[in-house]
C-alpha cells in the first residue's frame, strides 16, 4: 500500500508540472460524494419501505431518524392509507437513487473532461519539446519511438486520473453497501466479505456505438499521425524555415480535435455504469411494487430484507472489481512516465542556445577560424578547418565521403553547436546571432529533399504567407518547373505522397530549389544537390541551380566537379582538414588531392 501511495503523489506531482493541480479535481470528488450521499439516503429509505409492505404497517419509518422527523411533522401522512403512504416513500427513495445516478455521471465526466485536458496539454508539451531538440537527437532517435512516446504514452500516463477518480467512487459507495448490509444481517456479511460474487457488466448496444466512435476517432489519429510524422521526418526544414510557431499551432489544432473526438467517446462510455444501474434500480421497484400488489390481496411473500440485502449485495459485487483496477494501472504507468520525464530532461537532447543578436544579412564573410568539431561518443569530424565564404562568391566544397563537408553546412544552419569563437559571420561569432533571424536568411538545398506529403504547391509556398501568384510562377520557370507542372491534371495541386515519393528525383530537387528561390535568402547552402542523377535532369537541376546562385552568397558540397568548375573558390576537405584550397585551374595544376578526385571522376 505505501507503494502505491507513493506512486501516486509521484504521479500527482507529474500532473500538476505539466498543468493539472490537484485542485482540479475538486468538482468530481464533491459530485462523487454527494452521489454516495444520495446513494445511502435511498438504500436507508428502502429497507424500511419494503418491511412495512411486507407488515402493512408504516409505523416501521419511525425507525430512520429522518423519516420519524418528517412524520411528526407532517401526523396526517401517518393517517393516509398504507398504498398511499408507501406510494410517497417510493417516490421519495426514487428521486434519491435517480439523483445518485445524475451526481456519479456528472462526476464522471468531469473526470473525463480533465484527463483529456491532461492528454492535450501533455501532447504540446512534449511536441514544443521535440522542436526545441538539436539536429544531433534527430539523427541519434527513431522517429517510430518519438511517435510513439507522444501519441501513446501520454495516452497512458493520464489513465490512473479516470482510474483514481473510479477508485474513489468505488470506496464510497462499497462504504454505503456495507453499512446497508450489515443493518440487515452481520453474519451473512462477514461470509459476503469472504466469497465476493464475479462482476458482470452488460450493455451491448452502448458498447456499438462506442466501437463506431472509435473508428471516428482512428481516422482522426491517422491523419494526426500523418502530420506528426510530417514534422518530425523534416525538422531540419521546419527549423531552416523558422516555421516552429505555425507547426505548434497546427499541431495544436489536430491535438485539439483528436482530444476533442475522445472526450466524445468517453460520454457514451459514462454511460454504460448509470444506464446499468438505471435497469437494475427500475427492477427492483418493479419488484417491491409487485410485492405490495399480491400482499395487498392477502398473498404471503418472502422476507423483504433479504431481498433488499440482494440487490444491495449484487451492486457491491459489481463495483469491488474497481478497487485492484487502480493498483494496476499505476503500475502500468511507469513506463510510460519514465520515457516522457526523459523527453522534458535537456539531458542529451543537443539543445542549441539562442543568442541575442538580430541577423540582417550577409556584409562581408563566413569565416571558419580553427574549428574543430566532434560528435557525440568523441568521433572527430572536423580539424583546424579555416577557410572563408566571401559574399556574393560560389564556394565550393569536395572531398571524399565523410571528410566532414556536410558537417559544416549543418553548423552554418545552426543544426549543430560548435565551440565559441571558431565560426564569424561578418566578425560576429555565430553563436551570439538568434537562431530565427540567422536561418531566415539562410536556404538550404540537400541531397536528400526534404518534402511533406502534401501538394507541389504547399511544399514551394513553405514557411512563407501570401505569396502572389506571379511570384510563384516566376519560381516555377527559373526552377525548370513549368512543363512538369504545366502537365499534371491538378497541377500545383498535386498531392507527391510522403516525402515526395510520387516525384523523380530530379522533380523533388527542383521542387526544393523553387522553394529556396522563393525564400530570397541571402546564403545558399547546396548539400551535393546533384547528385546520383542522369546527366539530363543533372543539366536541368544545374541550369536552376545556376538561377539560385545568381548574386548569392553560396556554398556548394559537390560529388560532381564538373559542376563546380566556375565556382570562385574550392575548398578540398580530407579527413575533416582543408587540405587545398583555390580556384578549379590551380588546384588541377598542383596535382594534389584535387587532381586525384579528377582524375577518378573521368569515366563521367
Amino acid at each position: 500500500m505505501n507503494s502505491v501511495r507513493a506512486r501516486t503523489v509521484q504521479l500527482a506531482r507529474f500532473l500538476a508540472g505539466v498543468g493539472v493541480p490537484w485542485w482540479h479535481f475538486t468538482i468530481p470528488v464533491v459530485l462523487t460524494a454527494l452521489a454516495a450521499a444520495f446513494e445511502g439516503i435511498s438504500l436507508s429509505l428502502l429497507i424500511p419501505l419494503a418491511r412495512g409492505v411486507v407488515a402493512q404497517n408504516f409505523t416501521l419509518v419511525n425507525e430512520v431518524p429522518v423519516l420519524a422527523r418528517a412524520v411528526a411533522l407532517l401526523p396526517q401522512l401517518a393517517q393516509r392509507p398504507v398504498l398511499n403512504t408507501s406510494g410517497w416513500l417510493v417516490a421519495i427513495i426514487f428521486l434519491t437513487a435517480w439523483l445518485k445516478i445524475v451526481f456519479k455521471y456528472l462526476s464522471g465526466l468531469s473526470v473525463a473532461s480533465i484527463s483529456r485536458r491532461a492528454v492535450h496539454t501533455l501532447r504540446q508539451i512534449v511536441f514544443d519539446r521535440y522542436l526545441r531538440f538539436g539536429k544531433l537527437y534527430f539523427d541519434q532517435s527513431s522517429i517510430g519511438y518519438l511517435n510513439q512516446v507522444l501519441m501513446t504514452y501520454t495516452f497512458k500516463v493520464t489513465e490512473p486520473i479516470s482510474q483514481a477518480h473510479l477508485l474513489l467512487s468505488t470506496v464510497c459507495q462499497l462504504a454505503v453497501y456495507l453499512a446497508s448490509m450489515f443493518s440487515v444481517s452481520w453474519q451473512l456479511t462477514l461470509f459476503v466479505l469472504v466469497v465476493v460474487p464475479p462482476l458482470n457488466y452488460s450493455l451491448k448496444w452502448l458498447l456499438v456505438r462506442i466501437r463506431a466512435a472509435s473508428r471516428t476517432i482512428a481516422d482522426s489519429l491517422n491523419e494526426f499521425s500523418k502530420q506528426t510524422f510530417n514534422i518530425l521526418s523534416s525538422v531540419p526544414l521546419v527549423k531552416s524555415y523558422t516555421n516552429e510557431a505555425v507547426e505548434r499551432q497546427r499541431f495544436g489544432y489536430l491535438s485539439g480535435e483528436a482530444a476533442r473526438l475522445e472526450y466524445g467517446m468517453a460520454r457514451a462510455r459514462q454511460l454504460i455504469l448509470p444506464l446499468q444501474e438505471s435497469i437494475t434500480l427500475f427492477t427492483v421497484l418493479l419488484v417491491v411494487a409487485s410485492m405490495a400488489w399480491l400482499i395487498a390481496r392477502g398473498h404471503a411473500a418472502a422476507s423483504a430484507s433479504f431481498l433488499i440485502y440482494f440487490y444491495v449485495l449484487m451492486n457491491a459485487a459489481n463495483t469491488y472489481g474497481s478497487i485492484n483496477r487502480y493498483r494496476g494501472v499505476l503500475a502500468e504507468v511507469s513506463g510510460p512516465l519514465q520515457e516522457i520525464r526523459a523527453m522534458l530532461s535537456n539531458e542529451g537532447k543537443f539543445i542549441i542556445p539562442d543568442g541575442r543578436r538580430y541577423f540582417n544579412g550577409l556584409r562581408d564573410a563566413i569565416v571558419f577560424d580553427r574549428l574543430s568539431f566532434s560528435y557525440p561518443g568523441g568521433r572527430a569530424a572536423l580539424r583546424e578547418v579555416a577557410f572563408e565564404v566571401e559574399r556574393g562568391r560560389v564556394t565550393a566544397l569536395v572531398g571524399p565521403t565523410g571528410a566532414g563537408k556536410s558537417t559544416l553546412v549543418n553548423l552554418i544552419m545552426r543544426f549543430y553547436d560548435c565551440a565559441p569563437g571558431h565560426l564569424f559571420i561578418d566578425g560576429v561569432d555565430i553563436r551570439e546571432y538568434t537562431v530565427r533571424s540567422l536561418r531566415q536568411h539562410v536556404a538550404l538545398v540537400s541531397q536528400q529533399a526534404e518534402l511533406f506529403n502534401d501538394t507541389i504547391r504547399n511544399n514551394i509556398v513553405y514557411g512563407l504567407t501570401r505569396v502572389p501568384d506571379d511570384d510563384l510562377v516566376a519560381v516555377l520557370n527559373r526552377a525548370r518547373l513549368s512543363e512538369f507542372v504545366s502537365q499534371l491534371p491538378q497541377g500545383l495541386k498535386t498531392a507527391i505522397g510522403d516525402r515526395g515519393v510520387q516525384l523523380s528525383g530530379g522533380e523533388r530537387q527542383r521542387v526544393a530549389i523553387a522553394r529556396a528561390l522563393l525564400k530570397g535568402a541571402d546564403i545558399l547552402l547546396l548539400d551535393e544537390a546533384t547528385s546520383a542523377l542522369d546527366s539530363k535532369t543533372e543539366r536541368l537541376i544545374q541550369e536552376a541551380l545556376d538561377e539560385v546562385m545568381r548574386d548569392k552568397t553560396a556554398l556548394v558540397i559537390a560529388h560532381r566537379l564538373s559542376t563546380i568548375k566556375h565556382a570562385d573558390k574550392i575548398v578540398v576537405l580530407d579527413a575533416g582538414t582543408v587540405v587545398e584550397q583555390g580556384s578549379f585551374a590551380d588546384l588541377l595544376s598542383a596535382r594534389g588531392v584535387f587532381y586525384e578526385l579528377w582524375q577518378a571522376q573521368q569515366f563521367f
